[in-house]
């Protein structure tokens, strides 16, 4: 069972593993082709039957409903789930997802498996959200920077941004104030408005994105694989505070959901998004998945990583979405055996996967397609060596990525307001953890 992120902004999504019921291999995507190849060939290897649905949820909680009346009727209809692991952390509490560490026919250690992932969502010494090359939409869910070329070269002749990134020069600061030196009111109405012309197109999630690639995290983990908070603190605060003072200026960014623009069906669409298509921005800050819907763009645009907070900062960051991504997990309820076989065939979707469909989504679609120069290869290569994953964000303890969401300066006092209820949301997700394993 898949969710169907598809929708006016994210296009091209149809399904991990399975394809659309509509699914034409004459016409659909290399991606979907190549998804489409390499189920047919395990199924002809393995002797099995890959099948499954694809949901488009009309709640968020759509598919935890799913599973749960899967389980609890014992039925056990579902054995893989790909769902964002803000929505299924739930049901991780409650014990209704597998430690993924327990199929023995399944090795994480192999090159099929995002190491990063592994690592960073392990909790307790287990692990129930699995990234790798067998689903795609994490790979569309990681952030990054979109610039629009002829702008640039326009309004910053003497700066080359890709030189700026592989030089340790692309900051947050060189970043903050190019977006604001180039924001002008152009449309003839007295004030900036969503037709004006922009420095930067964003969203209030951003600032969250900022923090991360800052090298912050809401949670990290002691040496046992225990989470313990890590979101307060005067080094969090500090750039907190640059962020900001950046989103706070709406003279000079477009901040999508910030209030400030109403009456839209789909406030991104019609605000940050249109800008960019119109080539009156010059930032686009969104997940990868824009670049489908910026392939029929008759304008040249690059892509970087999202830059860094201070030259002295030992890498780069990458955030992958919360909501907007795609995670392997597995239901409970099953033998032992049936999960052993499941391994061998997942082992083998991930290793032809890492074969073919990495190559045909990376190489073609995402780098041939979209990226248009070797420079934004190179970009595109450092964005995905330096995804990060913070357990923070997949648990979501106490609804504390929409503090960090806040157009707010009192963050100390927000942040101490909110400890003790996300302490003790995490509390629960570690007993429970520990209990049901």
């Amino acid at each position: 069972m898949c969710r169907d992120w598809g929708s006016s902004s994210i296009q091209g999504y149809n399904g991990e593993i399975i394809q659309r019921e509509d699914f034409d291999e004459t016409t659909a995507d290399m991606v979907d082709v190549a998804k489409y190849e390499i189920k047919l060939l395990i199924q002809e290897r393995y002797n099995c039957r890959i099948e499954g649905v694809l949901i488009k949820p009309a709640t968020q909680d759509a598919l935890n409903v799913e599973v749960r009346k899967s389980i609890e009727s014992g039925d056990y209809t579902y054995d893989i789930v790909f769902d964002a692991y803000s929505y299924a952390s739930p049901l991780v509490t409650e014990g209704l997802y597998l430690d993924l560490f327990s199929i023995e026919s399944i090795d994480f250690s192999n090159p099929w498996w995002d190491q990063n992932a592994v690592n960073d969502l392990s909790i307790c010494n287990k692990l129930y959200f699995a990234c790798g090359d067998i689903n795609t939409y994490d790979n569309d869910g990681t952030w990054v920077i979109y610039f629009n070329k002829e702008l640039m070269g326009n309004a910053f002749p003497d700066i080359d941004p890709y030189d700026m990134v592989m030089n340790n020069k692309w900051t947050f600061d060189k970043f903050a104030e190019m977006a604001k030196e180039f924001s002008a009111d152009t449309d003839g109405i007295d004030g900036m408005t969503e037709f004006d012309t922009w420095g930067l197109g964003t969203e209030k999630y951003n600032i969250y994105v900022h923090t991360l690639a800052a090298g912050q995290k809401v949670c990290k983990k002691d040496g046992d694989d225990m989470p313990y908070l890590a979101y307060r603190g005067e080094g969090m605060y500090n750039i907190l505070e640059d962020v900001l003072e950046l989103y706070l200026n709406q003279d000079k960014i477009m901040v999508a959901d910030s209030g400030k623009y109403t009456g839209y069906p789909n406030t991104w669409e019609y605000t940050v998004i249109k800008a960019f298509r119109e080539e009156r921005e010059l930032f686009y800050m969104g997940g990868l998945i824009n670049a489908v819907a910026f392939r029929s763009l008759e304008f040249p645009y690059g892509i970087l990583p999202i830059p860094k907070h201070t030259e002295d900062q030992d890498d780069f960051y990458h955030s992958v979405s919360f909501r907007n991504m795609s995670c392997m997990l597995i239901p409970v309820g099953k033998a032992d055996e049936e999960y052993y076989d499941l391994g061998l065939v997942i082992e083998a979707l991930g290793a032809e996967s890492k074969n073919t469909l990495t190559p045909v989504y990376y190489e073609k679609a995402l780098k041939g397609k979209n990226a248009q120069t070797e420079d934004d290869e190179k970009m595109l290569d450092i964005i995905f060596g330096s995804r990060c994953f913070d357990l923070g964000a997949a648990f979501d303890w106490g609804g504390i990525i929409q503090e960090f969401m806040k157009l707010d300066i009192n963050i100390s006092s927000r942040f101490d307001s909110t400890f003790d209820s996300v302490k003790e949301a995490m509390d629960d997700t570690i007993n429970q953890i520990l209990v049901n394993n």
